[in-house]
């Protein structure tokens, strides 16, 4: 009763021997007849014995060895050019092979789960013993699973090289489950692969107008869907372009912030940076050069790819300085990023550079031993500007005021009285007061994101109206890149479905590649992430 439980019905156990770790089991075949492999004539006669050494799953917690005595025979055929052929077990054991079919389908998920070097260090402690390569080797012999024709179908891409090579990746967001990567993230791959499975119902996917054209081609009757991640990230994006042009009032208003309310001038207006106007830059000449090539040349009709070929420069900075009316005076770094550390000791450093001690070594020295953790270039950069006679005044603390465009950005798509800070607040007031338009756009990004997080389809015609009629160039852009695809971001304001788990399955995808050191082929990343049949 056992043994027709834990072997297949045309085995017949001999003899069972246990060793220290291992179970050796003998084992006959009980067939009366076998098949030729070639001509499949059923044949009776056997031509002689053979003994096959087999390893199969683990048996309480050992390892376990078939000792299987199999079968020569003859092929009656006489048109057969076949004369003698061994004994088939095509459900248990491949031709010859050393391990049993089921060993070997542990082991290729084994390596599907954890990997080739991972899997090879569990196997042995699951008796599954096999080396990295052999475990790669299980995996690719096996079959993928048939792709299933999901209802709603996720679309995103992925990197196998950022910037370089791009995937596609499908999800089920019914189940949850990865149906299929595609190799690239072509319009053809995509068609192709909707074509071959019809009956979809719902596409759901990033902007990307390759993902629009194949669903649009290929599954014309399903509902396409913008993911509103991506929505709210090209929004975002568009609220930096303004904020980069707007960097004058931004220097305005944290001078004029700093100096109601603070006892010492900003020294450092946006990103640790101190602006210094009398010392000429041979960076700052250089870019203004530029800057100013692009705005002739798109006065004499250039493209911005043109521009862009013809200065070297690239297509998003060509599209930066479009934007920008001046091209913002570039702060000379004084006190580096790096160097923000020393300023916790600077009210030390002055009292002893009154007091005489006026070495940058010696102060460093001093500073290190109260835990300053930082380089002896930082004290020297911050006393190079101190008067060397202690009697005169020495120059007023620096304060940096650490507020970089992506900060400015963010804060801009969120309710003012989210910000948890006061002078957070104080300072975005002082900015809408000298910039009417980042008042206006920050008004229309928050009536954004409130439309989508309550659904509120019924306001993006007049939001998108509103939008073009801003007199803000970023968002307008923005608004229009939202027309093209109208009913895909309506569905985002509407329906049900968004692409945040298909974000999730790259997230999965990424650590996978990760762990293989990003050596996997398209076809072993293919069967790690979408699994085996």
């Amino acid at each position: 009763m056992l043994s027709s439980l834990l072997l297949p019905f045309q085995l017949e156990v001999q003899t069972v021997t246990s060793q220290p770790n291992l179970v050796i089991v003998a084992l006959t075949s009980t067939a009366l007849f076998s098949n030729c492999p070639l001509c499949g004539t059923a044949s009776h006669r056997i031509h002689s014995r053979y003994n096959r050494t087999l390893a199969d799953l683990p048996l309480a917690g050992q390892y376990q060895e078939w000792r299987l005595k199999a079968r020569k025979f003859f092929c009656d055929n006489l048109e057969c050019p076949r004369r003698i052929f061994t004994e088939r077990f095509e459900s248990i054991i491949q031709p010859y092979a050393r391990c049993t079919q089921r060993c070997i389908q542990q082991q290729a998920q084994l390596m599907q789960a954890v990997g080739a070097r991972p899997g090879q260090r569990m196997g042995a402690l699951f008796r599954l013993p096999a080396s990295n390569t052999t475990l790669l080797r299980r995996l690719r012999v096996q079959s993928m699973s048939i792709a299933h024709t999901p209802r709603v179908l996720g679309v995103d891409d992925f990197a196998f090289r950022k910037g370089d090579r791009y995937g596609t990746i499908l999800v089920d967001l019914e189940t949850h489950q990865v149906v299929d990567l595609l190799p690239d993230r072509e319009t053809a791959a995509l068609k192709n692969w909707l074509n071959e499975h019809p009956g979809v119902e719902v596409v759901s996917r990033d902007r990307a107008s390759t993902y629009a054209l194949a669903a649009a081609q290929a599954a014309p009757q399903a509902i396409q869907v913008a993911d509103r991640w991506h929505l709210l990230k090209n929004l975002g994006e568009a609220i930096q372009r303004f904020v980069e042009s707007q960097r004058v009032s931004l220097q305005q208003a944290t001078q004029e912030l700093v100096s109601a309310t603070a006892e010492s001038p900003v020294v450092s207006l946006i990103d640790n940076q101190m602006v210094d106007k009398d010392t000429p830059s041979l960076f700052l000449s250089s870019r203004q050069a530029k800057f100013d090539q692009v705005k002739t040349l798109r006065q004499q009709g250039y493209s911005i790819l043109g521009i862009a070929k013809q200065l070297k420069l690239s297509r998003n900075t060509v599209k930066k300085y479009l934007v920008w009316s001046t091209y913002p005076a570039r702060a000379r770094v004084s006190l580096p990023r790096r160097s923000s550390g020393i300023l916790a000791f600077e009210d030390y450093i002055r009292q002893r550079w009154q007091e005489g001690e006026q070495r940058s070594a010696y102060l460093y020295t001093e500073v290190r031993q109260q835990g300053f953790s930082g380089s002896k270039s930082s004290v020297f950069r911050l006393v190079k500007d101190y008067p060397r006679k202690a009697q005169l005044v020495l120059p007023l603390a620096a304060k940096p005021v650490p507020y970089s465009v992506r900060q400015i950005s963010r804060w801009l798509s969120l309710p003012l009285e989210s910000l948890s800070k006061a002078t957070d607040r104080a300072f975005m007031d002082q900015f809408f007061t000298n910039c009417p338009l980042a008042q206006k756009l920050h008004k229309l990004a928050v009536k954004f994101r409130t439309m989508m997080e309550e659904r509120q389809v019924e306001h993006l015609d007049s939001w998108l109206m509103e939008a073009q009629e801003s007199g803000i160039s970023a968002l307008r852009h923005f608004s229009a890149n939202l027309s093209h695809d109208y009913q895909a971001v309506r569905q985002a304001f509407c329906s049900v479905w968004s692409n945040g788990q298909v974000e999730g399955q790259v997230n999965r995808l990424k650590t996978i590649k990760r762990t293989m050191y990003g050596r996997a082929s398209f076809d072993l990343l293919r069967k790690r992430v979408v699994g085996l049949g």
